[in-house]
């Protein structure tokens, strides 16, 4: 007797993706002023500048921010390695013009530009390791009672994809300021150093 097994996927064939990836930061160069050629008094004319080799811009490559790809990927295959508890590995082969095929996991793709940029925002926001422990929790989180809903669909979420769908948000005190689910999640699975988001606002 043979078994019929059902996997979901994000896209499928011949879907239009978007895709994120991590680079180095570009800055204008200030020596050359981005022009990428300086006067030389000595020669009498115009050189390639020293500093960013003619590129009128430099890379920072100790400083990486993700970035949305500008043209889209088509989806032409559909790669599942499926593994016990739910731990499938699901892959993309997708194409375009300027990069020929590629092969991505879902979790860098998208389905619109804009859906990925948010994305990018979210990712290129400060942050930091902290051991779990170290996170300190105010009263008005721990006296509640999260909604159930709310944590199993964030488990679930872990079980397929090895990672939260929401961030833990700390300010500089290391107080808990947003993500308690994720943070009560981490607990339960014996996760002991998360990454979390350093919050921009005043509390």
């Amino acid at each position: 007797m043979s078994n019929q097994l059902m996997f979901e996927t994000k896209f499928g064939f011949g879907d239009k993706v978007y895709l994120i990836e991590e680079k180095p930061v570009t800055i204008e160069c200030g020596q050359c002023n981005s022009k990428g050629n300086i006067e030389s008094q000595l020669l009498s004319m115009n050189i390639t500048c020293p500093v960013c080799k003619g590129a009128g811009s430099i890379e920072l490559r100790d400083i990486l921010k993700w970035r949305v790809v500008e043209d889209p990927f088509t989806i032409s295959e559909i790669k599942i390695k499926a593994r016990s508890r739910n731990r499938n590995i699901i892959r993309y082969t997708a194409y375009n013009k300027m990069r020929g095929s590629k092969h991505f996991s879902e979790q860098n793709l998208y389905s619109s530009k804009e859906i990925a940029q948010s994305e990018c925002y979210r990712r290129n926001r400060p942050s930091k390791r902290i051991d779990l422990v170290d996170i300190k929790i105010k009263n008005c989180f721990a006296h509640s009672l999260p909604n159930p809903e709310k944590m199993n669909a964030c488990y679930e979420y872990y079980r397929n994809h090895h990672r939260l769908d929401r961030d833990i948000e700390i300010n500089e005190d290391d107080v808990l300021v947003d993500g308690y689910v994720a943070y009560l999640v981490y607990k339960m699975l014996g996760i002991e150093s998360v990454r979390a988001v350093i919050s921009e606002e005043v509390y």
